[in-house]
């Protein structure tokens, strides 16, 4: 199942999930326009996202994203882009996004829907599409059961740029709100979730955050923050009591930088038989997006050592030591985001070392879900902007769930008039389409939709030749939702 934004639905190269029927909702008094399509992830302590090798099987059609991006760019010069789409979501909703490596296993493989050790929750790919589809989304869980939920694919015939038209980071951020939170279009235009690429826009606006914590909720404090609201040196949570007497260490897993910006304070006293050596690690590595900093004082407020990561880790584990520690005294630790934009806030884990042992590594959360059946909905495209014309429709899969025609529908019968049946479904889902004469013009001014938009014109089909048109085309109707038609444009196919 797909989501449509800059893309059509389920655009894929294989026939699949059915279509759903996204529903506006509201919030409090407000009226919101983000809709919201009943599907999400089980589990948002950790999803994990990858970009897949080229090469990679994407259905029937071979990933070339990788490749493109870097002739573009420049190696890896574009993953930033994505990394801070992720980000975006991440600070606005009570996620975790984690980038991990890609096996190159065709999508779909496996049997998990979550937590796959072989590649992210949601897979990252490109090919050659229609000119007038950017991306589109398969929906997570549970509208697609698999391993393939919740993947994005780029058109790689764009003309793909960053901070300028068309913008990789916005056109990721828009498909990856249909991947972590199950949105679907927002009727609002200055939205990311616009159905339409109308302009960059590489920061959510309150309707895109409206929808995202509608299904995850607000990013929440972890539990000694919210207990201790140790947000200044006067209200330092005391960890002390969580030191492991046989290897002097403390570990705080399931930490959180939840606001950007917000400073988090900490103390413990050194035990007496504790080491010189003192070291206090962060670890945003493997658990979040967070780009994290961390800095050591003295009882007396004194700074004695401090670490950032860089503000563009997006994932970092980082250290702030000192050699001269003493035993039975006092420290203070202040942790906070290194960034007051996207990679400032996220889940990490602390380490204390006060002994003479190394530090392991905090291990990310069990976020395993097998998979289930896939229980329809079809995906979601994100276009240019342009009428919903043939090569848009071309591009559209039919799912035999349904129109009962099947698992896989490749072609339709055509009749002794020229018209096929699946031309004559699509003349009573567009009724304008019934208004054209064979060159496609439209025989009337207006439509039943709208009395005052123009008709499409250029490369539209009219009823009698659709049959001829659409003989043998892979097409898909995904996260459908009756579309709205206005001033000739179709306002998303969700």
């Amino acid at each position: 199942m797909r989501m449509p934004f800059l893309r059509l639905d389920k655009g894929e190269p294989t026939s699949r999930k059915r279509a759903v029927r996204p529903h506006l909702e509201g919030l409090e008094d407000r009226l919101l326009l983000y809709s919201y399509t009943g599907n999400h992830f089980a589990i948002g302590t950790r999803i994990t996202w990858s970009i897949v090798p080229d090469g990679t099987n994407l259905g029937g059609v071979n990933s070339n994203f990788v490749g493109t991006m870097n002739a573009k760019f420049g190696a890896g010069n574009w993953i930033q882009a994505i990394e801070d789409a992720f980000a975006q979501w991440e600070t606005n909703a009570n996620v975790n996004l984690v980038q991990v490596n890609d096996n190159g296993a065709p999508t779909g493989s496996g049997y998990l829907q979550q937590g796959s050790s072989s590649f992210g929750d949601i897979r990252i790919g490109g090919y050659f599409q229609a000119s007038n589809i950017l991306a589109y989304t398969l929906l997570p869980p549970a509208a697609n059961g698999g391993s393939d939920s919740g993947d994005i694919f780029f058109n790689t015939a764009q003309p793909w740029n960053i901070n300028n038209d068309y913008d990789l980071e916005t056109v990721a951020s828009h498909e990856i709100g249909h991947a972590v939170a199950g949105l679907g279009e927002s009727s609002n235009p200055n939205a990311v979730e616009y159905a339409y690429y109308n302009g960059i826009k590489q920061n959510l606006t309150y309707d895109d955050i409206a929808g995202a914590q509608y299904v995850w909720g607000p990013r929440a404090e972890d539990g000694i923050a919210a207990g201790t609201s140790n947000f200044s040196p006067g209200r330092a949570a005391n960890i002390s009591q969580f030191m492991n007497g046989w290897t002097n260490q403390i570990v705080l897993p399931n930490q959180d930088v939840a606001v950007t910006g917000q400073l988090y304070w900490f103390k413990f006293t050194t035990p007496a038989n504790a080491s010189n050596n003192l070291t206090v690690q962060i670890q945003s590595t493997n658990l979040s997006e967070l780009s994290p900093m961390v800095q050591l004082y003295s009882a007396y407020g004194q700074g004695l050592a401090q670490t950032a990561a860089s503000p563009t880790t997006y994932g970092a584990t980082i250290d702030a030591s000192i050699r001269n520690a003493t035993p039975n005294t006092t420290y203070y630790v202040r942790v906070s985001g290194s960034s007051v934009f996207a990679s400032g806030t996220g889940a990490y884990s602390m380490t204390v070392n006060m002994g003479y042992g190394g530090i392991a590594l905090t291990g990310p959360p069990n976020t395993v879900v097998y998979a289930q059946p896939d229980q329809g909905g079809g995906g979601v495209y994100q276009l240019t902007g342009s009428q919903f014309s043939l090569p848009t429709l071309a591009m559209l899969q039919a799912h035999g769930d349904f129109f009962n025609s099947g698992p896989n529908v490749a072609s339709t019968n055509t009749s002794s008039d020229g018209d096929s049946s699946f031309a004559r479904l699509l003349a009573s889902l567009f009724p304008w389409l019934a208004n054209q004469d064979s060159n496609g013009n439209s025989s009337s001014s207006g439509t039943s939709a709208n009395p005052n938009s123009a008709s499409p014109n250029a490369n539209t089909v009219s009823l009698g030749n659709l049959g001829s048109c659409f003989e043998n085309l892979p097409t898909v109707l995904i996260g459908w939702n009756t579309p709205n038609y206005t001033n000739g444009f179709w306002n998303s196919g969700d």
